[in-house]
């Protein structure tokens, strides 16, 4: 099992999820919760995504995998920093029906 943690509660974090349940991917990814300074999210509280605490509260761990799912490049600098200095891993995925152009 795979435990993957999305950093933020933008809808893209949402889509992300349910881009890989929908998939039937052959690795099996397990979306522990989320992280979110603004406190729960509704949106991700109607899917009964749990809520792990604010981003500065995070315990980084290696074996995780981490989506950022925010809106601001900014913010997602910040957030790439923060979870790489730490030893943090993200979420590579490619969905089994993409098809890449010949270039």
């Amino acid at each position: 099992m795979i435990n993957v943690i999305i950093v933020g509660s933008s809808r893209l974090g949402l889509d992300i999820v349910q881009l890989i349940e929908n998939s039937h991917s052959c690795f099996e990814y397990v979306f522990s919760g989320y992280v979110e300074d603004q406190g729960p999210a509704p949106l991700y509280q109607d899917v009964n995504m749990m809520y792990l605490g604010k981003v500065k509260d995070l315990i980084v761990q290696p074996k995780d995998k981490y989506i950022i799912a925010v809106d601001s490049v900014a913010s997602r600098i910040k957030l790439v920093e923060f979870i790489s200095v730490a030893g943090g891993n993200y979420l590579s995925y490619i969905h089994p029906t993409a098809v890449l152009a010949n270039l």
